[in-house]
């Protein structure tokens, strides 16, 4: 039996989120599997897939600006003063080996774990800051590998983690950017996802760490007319090693839409390399 108590609580809190100015974003998710968000704004478009599928109906059913999501993060109304302050706290559990997707520093391989996460967001009409540090620990347990993979192959996401690697801390997303109308330059220590995070042949699942990189471009689509244009130049360096050893990875991103009466058409281009190091075994 549900105690009447929880919801006098729960209409509380949804009276407390109708309140909060519109500048503000809260997301709350309780360690008691109690789920509950309340959306008023954004600052941004995060670059994981954690709540692209919604902001995409919300642009279909006309309550956000219809533009791409493929290059992000995408930060919104640049030309204005806007804040966002997410709260996450999620546990795991899994009795089997591993077979995760799209979880980042989340990744755990078998056992128990628990993420938290606190990030706040600042955008402005000439700086936008976004810090996210994190907490994640987990209790392992032992995971039989009973299949054997040459090469690259070995590394797939079900490959139990190291014993020692039971704590972790940081940043999940670090940006500083510095713009003019959606044109800039800037640093960032994030994840540099592409596309939805769907498993398909062309955009795969990503469980890949944050990198630092430094970013040229626009930070949302510029529309000149029914037209939209989105560039992204990145830079990062993969290594502390110097000299032949030094390892580093550019990627330049460019898509153009058309916005018609019934249609729209884009096309784009995705360009990345890694370059330096030596070759070594199978990889």
């Amino acid at each position: 039996m549900i105690n009447p108590h929880s919801f006098n609580l729960y209409n509380r809190l949804i009276a407390l989120c109708s309140s909060f100015p519109s500048i503000f974003y809260l997301s709350l998710v309780p360690y008691s599997l109690i789920f509950l968000t309340c959306i008023k704004a954004q600052t941004h478009l995060s670059a994981d897939p954690y709540y692209l599928l919604l902001s995409e109906k919300n642009q279909l059913a006309g309550r956000y600006p219809l533009q791409p999501n493929y290059f992000r993060p995408i930060f919104f109304n640049t030309d204005s003063l806007s804040v966002s302050f997410t709260y996450r706290s999620e546990g795991y559990y899994n009795d089997n080996v591993p077979n995760q997707e799209n979880m980042d520093v989340r990744y755990f391989s078998k056992g128990e774990a628990s993420f938290q996460s606190m990030q706040l967001a600042i955008n402005s009409p000439y700086f936008s800051l976004m810090a996210e540090p994190y907490l994640f620990s987990s209790r392992f347990f032992p995971a039989e590998e009973d299949v054997n993979r040459p090469g690259a192959f070995s590394v797939l996401n079900d490959r139990p983690l190291s014993n020692s690697m039971t704590t972790s801390s940081g940043f999940r997303n670090l940006l500083a950017f510095i713009h003019y109308r959606g044109i800039g330059f800037g640093w960032h220590k994030g994840n540099r996802w592409w596309g939805p995070g769907l498993h398909s042949s062309l955009q795969m699942t990503n469980n890949t760490q944050p990198i630092s990189a430094q970013v040229l471009g626009t930070i949302q689509e510029m529309r000149i007319g029914p037209f939209g244009l989105f560039g992204l130049y990145t830079f990062a360096r993969m290594n502390e090693e110097i000299g032949e050893l030094a390892k580093y990875f550019t990627s330049l991103n460019g898509q153009l839409s058309w916005y018609g009466p019934a249609a729209v058409i884009s096309v784009g281009f995705s360009r990345n390399y890694l370059t330096g190091g030596q070759i070594w075994g199978d990889y």
